[in-house]
């Protein structure tokens, strides 16, 4: 599993680099909508809702700011 082994991790999205990071970083900040969901689930939840969390991306699909929240970090 390459978020267990890998300092470094390279996500290709059809042969396009989609995003370079640390396992964690890539986990906790995808920058896209196929990078959050390549890596388990989640839940993109539009910026409009939580305006106060720090790392969005645009979602291409619909062109909303999101965030991608994972189910264990709900409280």
């Amino acid at each position: 599993d390459a978020l267990t082994m890998a300092d470094q991790v390279v996500v290709l999205q059809e042969g396009a680099i989609a995003q370079v990071g640390s396992p964690l970083e890539i986990y906790s900040k995808p920058v896209s909508r196929y990078v959050a969901l390549l890596f388990g689930k989640t839940n993109l939840i539009s910026t409009k809702l939580i305006p106060d969390l720090d790392h969005h991306f645009t979602d291409q699909k619909s062109g909303e700011k999101v965030v991608s929240i994972r189910p264990h970090q709900w409280r």
